[in-house]
């Protein structure tokens, strides 16, 4: 199959993508990643191929360290629409003659590109939050440890966002193309039919009140390269195993 895997963002968003690129490239699938500018050098060290779409997304966000404040939002709408835009006018001649699209993060434009196209279209999460629940917020929340009703209210914000600023933003882009306007909301349009949740099932569970079809699978890692020292190994052999304890960006390292 020929398959197009598009993402948007920081690497977070990228790395799963690349991953599920090599199990797909080894499958014999002809594989092209497509995302921000800054990633060439990277994903094509890998011999993925890529293709850019949109501005550097790392260069933006660093300008905006209070991305939870009302403060940057406007800037951040401006660049949403840009790079939606770009999008729109991108993936035409880069979905040609796909048989499969693969969709990430902020890849506002692929659904209604493949829709246009007849494409099949699968949209991966990252993780829960991405679906509307009462057992946490939306997705521009930083709490998450208030209470049910708080998250309920986040996601009727959420809606009303939808319905006064992003759905206009998505329509003027499908009449472009000649689609009639969305009357679902935008992440509706974007999740589409049985989305695919690339989690851990116990660290990700899915709440029980999402109610819409989705697949799930484990979260998307890059094949591991590193060994482990004879001491390492030694202080594994010994004894009950260990339980280890990563923050943040810490590498964990696991024995073959």
């Amino acid at each position: 199959m020929k398959i197009v895997l598009t993402t948007h963002g920081s690497r977070g968003d990228i790395q799963p993508i690349l991953a599920l690129s090599l199990l797909l490239r080894d499958a014999r699938h002809d594989v092209v990643l497509a995302g921000p500018p800054e990633n060439r050098t990277w994903v094509e060290s890998n011999s993925i191929r890529f293709c850019p779409v949109g501005h550097n997304f790392m260069a933006f966000v660093a300008k905006y360290p209070d991305v939870y404040t009302l403060r940057p939002a406007p800037a951040i709408l401006r660049f949403l629409k840009r790079e939606t835009i770009e999008q729109f006018e991108t993936f035409p001649a880069l979905f040609k003659g796909v048989d499969l699209v693969l969709a990430a993060s902020l890849s506002f434009g692929a659904a209604s590109v493949c829709e246009k196209m007849g494409i099949a279209y699968r949209f991966i999460a990252f993780c829960p939050q991405v679906f509307p629940s009462a057992h946490h917020p939306a997705v521009y929340a930083k709490d998450h440890t208030r209470s049910r009703r708080w998250n309920r209210m986040t996601w009727r914000l959420d809606r009303l966002a939808d319905r006064l600023l992003f759905r206009p933003m998505i329509n003027r882009c499908r009449r472009a193309i000649r689609l009639s306007p969305l009357r679902e909301s935008g992440l509706e349009h974007m999740l589409g039919n049985n989305p695919i949740l690339a989690a851990d099932e116990i660290l990700a569970p899915l709440p029980d009140d999402v109610t819409r079809s989705v697949t799930r699978v484990g979260n998307l890692q890059l094949p591991q390269g590193n060994t482990l020292s004879a001491g390492i190994r030694q202080f594994l052999d010994d004894g009950r195993p260990p339980i280890y304890v990563a923050l943040a960006a810490c590498p964990i390292t696991t024995a073959s």
